[in-house]
């Protein structure tokens, strides 16, 4: 019976070690930091483009959203939205996003094949630019990606992550 429970434990803790190493996350590389103060900037427009093949409309709709939701919740822009450096004014930071590479999981793939179907990973190249004279600020390159267990998310959870890098540079270099 003892040598049950210390089986038990051990499958326990080799399980555990598997759902906590494989958890969503995001990467971030920096290109050329962004070591600008964003305080004189009191709107932003975020902007996201595809550079892949693939049939990416839905995700960019959904990471247009999340990054507005999130960069939101900073609580350092007036007003954030979604649109083109045309549409902005003086004082205003445009977030260009470009999505350079995708690896799509879907529901469906992670019901079926739990941690066989892998991580979803979205690439993104991110440019932090004065929306007026259209000068670069700082450039990043982001990844998200879901975890790759069989009880991990999808496509969406790669997003989310992607999302949240780029709210956590901003997050880090609004000084107050």
């Amino acid at each position: 019976m003892n040598g049950m429970r210390i089986i038990g434990w051990v499958v326990l803790m080799l399980a555990g070690g598997v759902l906590v190493g494989c958890t969503a996350q995001s990467k971030m590389v920096s290109l050329r930091p962004l070591d600008t103060d964003l305080r004189p900037y009191t709107s932003m427009v975020v902007s996201v483009e595809p550079l892949v093949t693939e049939d990416v409309e839905k995700e960019i709709a959904a990471l247009e959203s999340l990054i507005v939701a999130k960069v939101e919740e900073v609580g350092v822009f007036e007003d954030v939205q979604v649109g083109s450096a045309e549409d902005s004014t003086e004082g205003t930071l445009l977030v260009k996003v470009t999505i350079t590479e995708i690896k799509k999981v879907s529901e469906g793939q992670r019901f079926w094949l739990g941690a066989f179907a892998g991580r979803a990973t979205m690439t993104t190249e991110v440019l932090f630019m004065v929306a007026v004279s259209r000068q670069t600020l700082g450039s990043y390159s982001i990844t998200g990606e879901s975890g790759g267990t069989g009880f991990s998310g999808g496509t969406g959870h790669a997003i989310d992550k992607t999302a949240t890098g780029i709210a956590d540079v901003i997050a880090k270099n609004y000084r107050r």
